[in-house]
């Protein structure tokens, strides 16, 4: 067959091998793919160069193609020499020669398909622990499950429990799955030796991670272990009661890493565990109380009627026949309203719940349970109630506990962790991005990712025209938002709603439940098909003034209250800072750019005058000299700067020049006016007359500045003008003769 050039181009990998299993032909993909050279591939028996691969389920679809000419198509982990594996999609296709096949490197596809099916795998580890922990009764149960399940929905190679001494010092196995039998001993052994990373959890309380036993010291009993079993990392989580540390849960994989989310997970797996080890310590603590009631029935009525638990006792038709305080305080009846009545009488319609089916089981079955229920009370409201219903004598005996408050609180913490880490990625946003737009387009895009909100949108007004900068969100709720885009500000609809009210007021808006706010009744319809149930309006301000609005809504009614409101506010300030900052950025570049061409204004007035002008220390050393010192006085610059200008002062006018330098150097902005010889490079002294100016004080100067011009013709002229009338003078004091002098207008001056 004679290869096409094309298909060096390919975009995948492409080779051919002939009826006696030789290579003879690779494109540049495959050869890459293959991590070996040409030279080394061409001419040579697939199973030569790859050995494995004869025995390998592979094979067995190539001999397919090759003898009954079918093309196929898998799936093929492929492990290189230096240890790495990559993932293909390979097509399998016959041709004369013998068969071509195509392949593709899905590594990275298959890499987050097994992070996926990781993920889901301790996401069902979690969930049916979770179950079990409702159904279980008791903690040796709880801990077979655990371990099996490890396995099963988890993806462990092996899990065990351990249970600690009272000293917290001895480890012992309490149940496991994975460890064949045989390794047991091994595990007990190894147990009883000092272990740095038990100690660790201990002192810590924290869990202790290994992503590579075989290489890290301290797990000598266990590397043989893990070597035999092709385990290369573990994880060891406490598991507590009341508080205390009280067991280990050991993990052990066949993989390298745990994820932040796999820790998180395996974090609040443990942390269900440990509740329901509390769980079953309250149980058995009720237990005795069940006993001590048998036997001491006033002492156990007045136990119950202190407990802050819910207590009830319901004979065999159903009625009340004990009612603590803690439960009349959250049933809404009053004692005497529910002892005597039944509980059909007083819930009705209670009888066909799935919880009056788990009452019933306890009733006539006599098997005690454990629930959580949610429970509408006779007012409409409802209460989250963690039950546990035990047989007595009487009929039943029913514990509840309120969770109501807890679970808010859980769910508040969730959610404001999840603004927390909102805020975060808002700040690192501002660090990182240095424009405008983009900041805007980051933080709608962070608030729906990270923030969990349903739609996210800035608006700012041009023009008078509420204008669109950036949205984020479902595709359905973006789609309703762009259809109120470009508002008028003076429109009625734009004027009613939040984001007007925070354009005129600069003051945050607010609808925790979009079904009766009236402000935007006429977007309930779009913003309940989108799922949206509240909203906020959220000002933002450059240099106080509202410049857009940030719009967030959340999918569940009542989202928005005091601490979330402060949080979104600081993050809404945190973006108007930036703004802020970047305006001022803006500002300065423009003012370093107007400086900048006033120095070059500056530079051209100074290099272009007559006039010499310097720049002198305190001291009186030259920091700068204009042009025109070189041109009038001779020196070039090396010659002047950072030399005395005292040194160029004639002798005769030197102390003068000191005494008036001298008088304004504690003045700032003090200047005189001199007159004084200085010495040309030649060795002539020239005339100058200027002034100099203290401005040691004055930001981007701190300096004496001297400005002066040459007069030494004028001096000259001056000079020989009374030499002249000085003779004069002589010749008219010293002759005898008739002498008179006129001036222009022939007017008589002088007569002798």
């Amino acid at each position: 067959m004679s290869q096409p050039h094309t298909v060096q181009f390919l975009q995948e990998g492409f080779q051919i091998v002939n009826y006696d299993w030789k290579y003879v032909f690779l494109n540049d993909i495959a050869i890459k793919q293959s991590g070996k050279s040409r030279e080394k591939l061409i001419g040579f028996e697939m199973f030569t160069i790859f050995p494995s691969m004869a025995d390998s389920p592979i094979f067995d679809l190539l001999k397919e193609c090759m003898k009954n000419r079918k093309p196929s198509r898998f799936e093929n982990r492929f492990t290189k020499e230096n240890g790495s594996f990559s993932w293909f999609d390979i097509r399998l296709q016959p041709c004369d020669e013998g068969i071509c096949i195509f392949s593709v490197d899905i590594s990275d596809r298959k890499e987050n398909e097994i992070k996926l099916k990781k993920a889901n795998g301790l996401y069902a580890l979690l969930t049916n622990i979770s179950q079990k922990i409702v159904t279980v009764k008791s903690e040796e149960e709880l801990f077979h499950d655990c371990c099996h399940f490890a396995l099963r929905f988890g993806n462990f190679s092996m899990a065990w429990i351990g249970l600690f001494d009272s000293k917290l010092e001895t480890l012992t196995m309490v149940d496991q799955s994975g460890i064949p039998n045989a390794d047991l001993p091994l595990f007990d052994e190894a147990l009883k030796k000092p272990n740095a990373q038990l100690r660790y959890i201990v002192q810590s309380g924290n869990y202790y991670i290994s992503t590579d036993i075989q290489n890290e010291p301290g797990l000598e009993p266990w590397k043989l272990y893990a070597h035999k079993h092709a385990i290369k990392s573990c994880i060891l989580l406490p598991l507590s009661r009341s508080g205390n540390i009280v067991g280990l849960l050991n993990l052990y994989s066949a993989e390298s890493d745990f994820s932040d989310d796999d820790i998180k997970l395996l974090q609040q797996l443990t942390t269900n565990i440990s509740q329901a080890l509390d769980i079953f310590q309250k149980l058995e603590q009720q237990h005795q109380n069940q006993a001590l009631l048998l036997a001491k029935e006033q002492r156990f009525r007045h136990t119950l009627d202190n407990m802050i638990e819910g207590a009830q006792i319901h004979d065999f038709d159903w009625r009340y026949t004990y009612v603590n305080d803690a439960l009349v305080k959250y049933s809404t009846y009053k004692k005497e309203q529910l002892l005597g009545y039944t509980l059909m009488e007083k819930y009705p319609g209670i009888e066909h719940t799935p919880l009056f089916e788990t009452l019933s089981c306890c009733m006539h079955d006599r098997i005690a349970a454990q629930l959580n229920t949610e429970f509408v009370l006779p007012d409409g409201s409802t209460a989250q109630l963690e039950l546990s219903v035990q047989p007595v004598p009487e009929g039943i005996f029913i514990l509840s506990v309120d969770r109501t408050d807890q679970l808010k609180a859980t769910a508040k913490l969730t959610k404001a962790n999840r603004l927390y880490a909102f805020n975060s990625a808002i700040n690192q946003s501002i660090v990182q991005i240095k424009e405008e737009r983009t900041l805007m387009e980051s933080t709608c895009r962070i608030a729906v990712e990270i923030g969990k909100f349903v739609l996210a949108w800035i608006n700012t007004i041009e023009n008078d025209t509420m204008k669109r900068v950036c949205i984020s969100g479902t595709a359905e709720a973006v789609a309703a938002a762009n259809a109120y885009d470009n508002l008028i500000v003076n429109d009625i609809i734009f004027h009613d709603a939040p984001t007007g009210n925070v354009f005129r007021t600069g003051r945050y808006a607010i609808s925790n439940d979009v079904m009766v706010d009236p402000a935007i009744k006429k977007w309930k319809p779009r913003l309940l098909t989108c799922g949206i149930h509240s909203s906020i309006s959220l000002p933002i301000k450059k240099f106080g003034v509202t410049v857009g609005v940030f719009e967030l809504h959340a999918g569940i009614k009542d989202f928005f209250d005091e601490e979330e409101i402060a949080l979104l506010q600081e993050a809404t300030d945190d973006i108007s800072y930036a703004l802020e900052n970047f305006e001022k950025e803006k500002i300065l570049t423009q003012a370093e750019e107007q400086i900048q061409k006033n120095e070059k204004r500056f530079k051209v007035l100074i290099e272009k005058s007559a006039d010499i002008k310097t720049l002198a220390t305190k001291e009186g050393l030259i920091i700068y000299g204009s042009p025109s010192f070189t041109k009038i006085l001779g020196y070039d610059p090396a010659e002047f700067l950072s030399t005395s200008l005292l040194n160029l002062i004639h002798p005769d006018d030197l102390d003068a020049f000191k005494v008036s330098r001298n008088n304004i150097l504690e003045t700032p902005g003090g200047t005189f006016e001199f007159q004084q010889r200085r010495k040309h490079k030649d060795g002539r002294w020239l005339w100058f007359e200027g002034s100099v100016t203290n401005m040691l004080y004055e930001p981007g100067i701190n300096a004496v500045v001297s400005n002066f011009r040459d007069i030494t013709q004028k001096k000259v002229s001056e000079q020989q003008r009374d030499f002249d009338n000085r003779n004069l003078n002589a010749l008219i004091n010293n002759t005898n003769d008739l002498l008179w002098s006129v001036d222009l207008d022939i007017n008589l001056d002088h007569f002798k």
